[in-house]
């Protein structure tokens, strides 16, 4: 009890107070450099830092995230392989620090769960589970020492968040690690950080941070689109020439039927010449376009094909360059590009899987339905009905999975529009046509149908749904999908 009245009453003084763990003006500017990836001048901080106060552990957590937004972001194996022996060493140099501080356990926690979200990018997943478990204990331990340390709550905002979408037949994972927790807890613990960080410049340095992360869970966990439009304009407050800030930006921009507006901000986006790569907003800007149907949507498709190094995307980018070909009726084209995925089969993401199982299929997707897809993915729901209606009078749909697809695409762009009960018939529809297949639209269909319900508050339904949808057996984005139903469980059962 002394030791958290203690806590309490330093945290009220001010963290400065821990020598070892002096985020000061040296520090700040490197963590500046580095989210921004322009590591060299990051680095160049950290030194000075580390030549004026040796005793300052800062520049060692900070040099660890420039590893990890390295192997984040470029996803080579070579750098994972060179910079792997970093983690061990800076480990022993942080257990060595004053273990009173609430900064000792932040920071190790913070190192282990960022090396569990590299190896997770490698396939380490092993490892990354041991890791995690590490890292979650050190922050729970944190919590009850220092309860009032804010910078906690970032990393377990999100855990917390991950660990309430783990679909139940995953539950012995959480047990395992000893973790509980929920969607909501999640981003309320992330919000608070937002909020300190605006309003406290003691934790200014961290709402780029905890933004970043707010918006993978509104964007894959939650179903607050309109919260995740209230990130991005926080967002916009921040520097327009951070490649991460344009990634989070972006990304809400896309999920959100903003499509013409992700075009225009990456288009003027220029990276400076100094910065680590950002070649996967290249692959964005591809997407985005071809969501449009622009002429020159494989243009940066291509770019990012040649001068990406990383194990992910590749595969899909050839894939959606072959699509680019297929719906301007290039047979051709398509086979050429979609035959060219087959070289990268090293890509663990769920875009790469389907995009080599497209290529290994030889079967080539119906042009009308595609197009519609991709019209709904940008946002354009009234073309994309158009499309749809104009492919029911073309009678365009030969087998069971083309029809189950037609029913499915039919309910998103009705969801969209808010005219539910056409969207639920729908649904139904696809349910029923795909319930035997491998492909994601029924399981998706279930999903979105119980997102429905749940808005309609009627959660028995929505209840009913997202059991649905965690029952069916397919292939495609299946983890995804139903972590986002077992999400959607967590939320009504609050």
């Amino acid at each position: 009890m002394s030791r958290i009245i203690i806590s309490f009453v330093l945290v009220f003084l001010g963290l400065q107070l821990f020598a070892q763990y002096e985020v000061n003006d040296n520090c700040m500017r490197a963590y500046r450099a580095i989210i921004s990836l322009d590591f060299d001048e990051g680095r160049l901080w950290l030194e000075k830092e580390k030549a004026e106060n040796p005793d300052n552990l800062i520049p060692v957590y900070y040099e660890n995230y420039v590893d990890f937004l390295t192997l984040l972001i470029g996803e080579k194996e070579s750098d994972f392989n060179i910079l792997k022996p970093n983690k061990r060493e800076r480990i022993k140099i942080l257990e060595k620090g004053d273990a009173t501080s609430p900064y000792y356990n932040y920071c190790l926690a913070n190192v282990y769960l960022q090396w569990a979200f590299a190896r997770v990018k490698f396939g380490q997943h092993v490892n990354a589970f041991f890791e995690i478990r590490k890292a979650y204990r050190l922050l729970e331990e944190n919590r009850l020492d220092f309860p009032g340390f804010l910078p906690d709550n970032t990393g377990m905002g999100l855990l917390h968040a991950l660990v309430g979408s783990v679909p139940d037949n995953y539950n012995w994972i959480t047990d395992i690690i000893g973790m509980d927790g929920s969607v909501n807890e999640g981003v309320h613990e992330l919000q608070q950080v937002v909020d300190s960080a605006i309003n406290n410049k003691e934790y200014a340095h961290l709402l780029p941070e905890s933004l970043f992360f707010l918006t993978f869970i509104q964007l894959n966990l939650s179903k607050g689109e309109q919260e995740a439009l209230e990130i991005k304009q926080m967002l916009d407050s921040l520097p327009s020439k951070n490649p991460l800030i344009v990634f989070a930006k972006v990304s809400i921009l896309m999920k959100t039927g903003h499509n013409d507006e992700a075009i225009e901000v990456l288009t003027n986006f220029r990276q400076d010449l100094d910065a680590y790569p950002f070649h996967y907003l290249k692959y964005l800007l591809g997407l985005a376009k071809l969501n449009r149907l622009d002429e020159d949507a494989d243009r940066p498709l291509l770019k990012f094909i040649i001068y990406y190094e990383g194990k992910n995307y590749r595969a899909s980018a050839c894939q959606k360059v072959a699509w680019h070909h297929l719906i301007r009726g290039d047979i051709l084209g398509y086979k050429e590009n979609i035959n060219k995925a087959l070289f990268y089969t090293d890509g663990i993401v769920e875009e790469d899987k389907q995009a080599l199982m497209e290529a290994e299929s030889g079967i080539i997707p119906n042009a009308a339905l595609l197009k519609a897809r991709l019209l709904f993915d940008g946002g354009y729901h009234e073309q994309a009905l158009r499309e749809l209606q104009k492919a029911e009078r073309d009678n365009h749909f030969e087998s069971i999975a083309e029809q189950t697809e037609y029913y499915y695409r039919k309910g998103r762009v009705y969801h969209e529009m808010k005219e539910f009960d056409q969207a639920l018939s729908g649904y139904k529809t696809a349910i029923e046509k795909g319930k035997g297949l491998k492909r994601y639209f029924a399981g998706n269909a279930a999903l979105k149908s119980g997102n429905i319900y749940e808005l309609l508050e009627d959660y028995e339904q929505a209840e009913k749904m997202y059991n649905k949808c965690l029952s069916l057996n397919f292939t495609e984005y299946e983890k995804g999908i139903k972590a986002m139903a077992k999400a959607g469980l967590n939320r009504i059962e609050e």
